[in-house]
């Protein structure tokens, strides 16, 4: 009886050990999607700001497109926001 009282406690001392590991391997994840994540929004963010900065400084958008090889379509979207 103490035998199997031990490895009920051993065995659910393993489990409560690989919930736990799984649990910090997933927030470790869950952390770096979001720096890549944030690492993206911010590129566009920086990127959107390039586009406005020339388009004020008298660039037009298809000399914006070319100088930052961006699609026209998409400078013409982001100067039009």
């Amino acid at each position: 009886a103490v035998l199997r009282s031990i490895n009920r406690e051993r065995e659910r001392f393993e489990r409560e050990s690989q919930i736990e590991i799984a649990r910090r391997n997933g927030e470790a994840q869950g952390i770096e999607q979001g720096k890549a994540q944030g690492i993206e929004e911010g590129k566009e963010k920086n990127l959107i700001e390039n586009i406005k900065t020339m388009y004020k400084n008298g660039f037009d958008a298809e000399t914006i497109a070319k100088a930052l090889s961006l699609d026209l379509e998409y400078v013409k979207e982001v100067l039009a926001k």
